[in-house]
């Protein structure tokens, strides 16, 4: 046991051992049966002191009794030396800690503190045996007594934290803990890690939910002497301000990302902004060189009706003055023979006519026009 009463004055077994003289006093008291449980509900109440070469300095009851502290001494020795580093750690903060005190009915909160503003608080050291009921259990009572529980997990460092793959205690203070963070301190009491999730970062745009980082898990390292309360959690010196500093880094790079996202985005309009004017552009080309081709075959086709035309009248010119005479056919040079509709007087050439010739009107026929 850590606590013992001597005339109503609480004593604690390492502070008695610092000093020779007040050591020598207590032992004559522990002689004398003076030394009394704190356990008010204890029914063999007188201790006696322990201090030699091997173990550090406690106190026990005289007679076995059932006692909560006894018990508690039973389920939580292997904190004894860590209770007594983080309490004189903490005393040397100016921090209002208690060690081992009885806030609740039957246990003993392994460290408490009673804060100026009425704020009450306990340390509870776990480990991986450290179950849901028990969590849940002190839990429930801590806050009926309007006591606000820390739990401190007392673990190796050295492992890789995953906390799909970990056990319910580090997963508790990771999704529940005032800051959400997980507080490890080695059985030696000689570092302390802080654990606490960095959430994903996502850019998110008008196209699309882009994933920048992924989540992870940030980790700190300390000592016992860089433990101190911010804004009512327990917490190393110095991470939340390098935690947020991170969260700031994370940001910027989304940020960033952002940025050059829609600088991209911009760039791909203009493109396809110009894209577009230049497939506008090349339809109107398009358009205007097949209508400047249409222009021109209307024009050959001109000329070559012109050119027809002006043959046709040169060739249909030179034969007018023999279409009269119907002892011969009548063929211009080109060797195409050309005949007189009897209806319409009309010269065309024989591709025209129906029908032509015959005795005394080898060059008169009917022609096509005629004939309709």
């Amino acid at each position: 046991m850590e606590n013992a009463l001597w005339k109503g004055k609480r004593l604690v077994a390492y502070e008695v051992s610092k000093d020779y003289f007040t050591e020598k006093e207590i032992r004559r008291a522990s002689h004398k049966g003076e030394l009394c449980c704190p356990d008010p509900g204890c029914k063999s109440s007188i201790l006696k002191y322990c201090h030699g070469e091997i173990k550090q300095p406690y106190f026990a009851h005289r007679d076995e009794s059932d006692c909560d502290y006894v018990k508690y001494e039973k389920a939580s020795g292997v904190f004894r030396g860590l209770r007594l580093l983080l309490c004189e750690h903490f005393s040397a903060c100016d921090y209002p800690v208690q060690m081992e005190a009885k806030v609740l009915a039957h246990h003993y909160s392994h460290l408490y503190f009673e804060w100026e503003d009425g704020t009450k608080m306990a340390i509870e050291l776990g480990t991986k045996r450290t179950n849901i009921h028990e969590v849940e259990k002190l839990n429930q009572e801590y806050h009926d007594n309007q006591v606000v529980p820390i739990w401190l997990v007392v673990d190796h460092s050295d492992k890789q934290l995953d906390e799909r793959h970990t056990y319910f205690l580090k997963r508790y203070c990771l999704n529940e803990s005032a800051n959400k963070s997980l507080l490890i301190l080695t059985y030696d009491g000689k570092k302390v890690v802080q654990y606490k999730r960095v959430p994903a970062v996502h850019c998110k745009t008008e196209i699309g939910d882009y994933l920048v980082e992924s989540q992870t898990m940030f980790v700190y390292e300390g000592t016992c002497q860089d433990l101190v309360f911010e804004n009512g959690a327990l917490t190393l010196k110095g991470f939340e301000e390098t935690y947020e500093n991170l969260l700031a880094y994370r940001q910027s790079k989304a940020e960033k990302f952002r940025q050059e996202l829609l600088e991209r985005q911009r760039l791909a309009k203009e493109q396809e902004e110009q894209r577009k004017i230049e497939e506008r552009n090349m339809e109107a080309y398009r358009k205007e060189k097949a209508a400047e081709q249409q222009r021109y075959l209307e024009w050959m086709k001109a000329q070559a009706a012109k050119k027809f035309a002006e043959e046709y009248t040169k060739r249909k010119d030179s034969i007018l003055a023999m279409i009269e005479q119907q002892e011969r056919q009548v063929r211009d040079e080109t060797g195409i023979r050309w005949i007189r509709c009897e209806i319409c007087g009309e010269v065309k050439e024989e591709a025209e006519f129906v029908s032509y010739g015959g005795r005394g009107r080898l060059n008169i026929g009917k022609c096509k026009s005629c004939m309709k």
